[in-house]
C-alpha cells in the first residue's frame, strides 16, 4: 500500500506512517500529501567562499567533477594556489572520487591527504599550479 492509500484508508487522520513511507506526514488542508522537492526542481544556489578551503559535505558526489574545476579556476584568479579539500572520512568513496579527479586535472600540481592539523584523511590538501601572467 502507498502512503497516499494508508491516509485514503483512515480518513479523518491528520497523518500517517507506513513502511513505504517511514515517516509521519502531516496532510495539507485538502488531504493532499505535501510536495517534496524533486531533483528537477531549481534548487537554490550555495554562495562559496573563495578563501582556499572547500568542504564538500554540502555537495553529492555527482556535483563534485564541475565543482572542483570551478573552485580552483576562482581560487587561481584570486592567487591562492593552496586549497584544502574536505571530503570527509566516511566510507572513502567521495575522497577516492575527488583523489581521481585531482589526478587528471592539468591545474593541479601536487596533493596530499591532510596532517592532523588539517583534517587528517577527512581533507585533501592541494597545490595549484601557478597561472601564467
Amino acid at each position: 500500500m502507498n502512503c497516499f492509500g494508508a491516509v485514503a484508508k483512515l480518513g479523518l487522520c491528520i497523518g500517517f506512517y507506513t513502511s513505504a513511507c517511514p515517516f509521519f506526514c502531516h496532510l495539507t488542508e485538502d488531504l493532499t500529501l505535501p510536495k517534496r522537492k524533486t531533483e528537477l526542481e531549481e534548487i537554490d544556489p550555495v554562495e562559496i567562499p573563495i578563501n582556499g578551503e572547500l568542504d564538500l559535505h554540502a555537495f553529492r558526489p555527482s556535483e563534485v567533477k564541475g565543482l572542483l574545476a570551478d573552485y580552483f579556476e576562482a581560487c587561481l584568479e584570486k592567487g591562492i594556489t593552496s586549497v584544502r579539500v574536505i571530503h570527509g572520512k566516511g566510507t572513502g568513496t567521495l575522497r577516492e572520487t575527488v583523489h581521481a579527479l585531482l589526478k587528471k586535472s592539468a591545474r593541479v600540481e601536487s596533493f596530499s591527504l591532510g596532517d592532523e592539523s588539517s583534517g587528517s584523511w577527512g581533507a585533501t590538501l592541494v597545490r595549484l599550479k601557478k597561472t601564467e601572467s
